[in-house]
């Protein structure tokens, strides 16, 4: 297996090798090109896998190493510490991967779908690794809500999620989005969002209503249980049947 080659690197797979060792028995130094098949490499699967490495007992370096799985696809090059703390210097270039696949690293447990072309330099420890990047979103959902297309960049520093100019098209709503995620999973985001579809909100309101709204507030609370507040207004409403206008709340 893939794991065997390199000890403690967290990947997994069958691969066809070629390539040399050098160096000394306490040191050495191994280089190869490799190809391999039906694997996993930071929670990103892979059908078919090729590349070069180079390896010591500290550090494995990756050189145009593409991961394909259906449609999509990973180019990784860079370094990853084999010892002490593990440093990471990676720079990960994907095209059309899927957003589950994507998130099981980026943001373990949250409930994202969709079509993913994302650019990432990625460093500091493996245990408490930083990030920065872009990414595009499109045909997906999240947390239920139709996402047409999503945009914009982001970092993670410290075990802090910071999301900068964010900005979803769902359901013809245009929504920006620029704030942070605490490393204890706390929320605080700015929120500006335009022509809401009130009929199409996946939120259990307590009498039927539709419209179009306009919303302008923050996105605090956690992770498992955010909490909205700001001010919502649209020229027209119907609330259980009554036809408003004007409304602000």
């Amino acid at each position: 297996s893939l794991a065997g080659v390199v000890d403690k690197l967290p990947l997994t797979g069958t691969a066809n090798l070629h390539g040399s060792v050098d160096g000394t028995l306490t040191q050495p130094h191994f280089s190869c090109e490799f190809t391999a098949t039906d694997g996993q490499v930071l929670q990103q699967p892979f059908a078919k896998a090729q590349g070069q490495l180079e390896a010591t007992p500290e550090l494995l370096r990756l050189n145009q190493v593409v991961l394909s799985h259906g449609a999509g696809s990973h180019e990784i090059n860079g370094s990853l510490g084999l010892s002490g703390d593990r440093p990471v210097n990676l720079h990960i270039l994907s095209r059309q991967v899927r957003a589950e696949n994507l998130v099981d690293w980026l943001l373990p447990g949250e409930k994202l779908t969709g079509n993913v072309d994302n650019e990432v330099w990625v460093t500091g420890p493996l245990s408490n690794y930083n990030l920065e990047g872009t990414l595009r979103l499109t045909e997906g959902s999240f947390r239920g809500q139709l996402i047409a297309r999503a945009e914009g960049r982001y970092q993670r520093n410290q075990g802090v999620t910071t999301i900068q100019d964010f900005m979803i098209d769902s359901l013809n709503t245009k929504i920006s989005v620029t704030g942070t995620v605490s490393a204890a999973d706390r929320l605080d985001f700015a929120i500006v969002a335009k022509d809401i579809d009130l009929g199409k909100l996946h939120v259990n309101f307590p009498y039927p209503v539709s419209g179009q709204a306009n919303f302008a507030g923050k996105l605090t609370g956690t992770v498992e249980q955010p909490l909205f507040d700001g001010d919502l207004a649209a020229e027209r409403l119907s609330f259980n049947g009554q036809d408003l206008s004007a409304v602000s709340a």
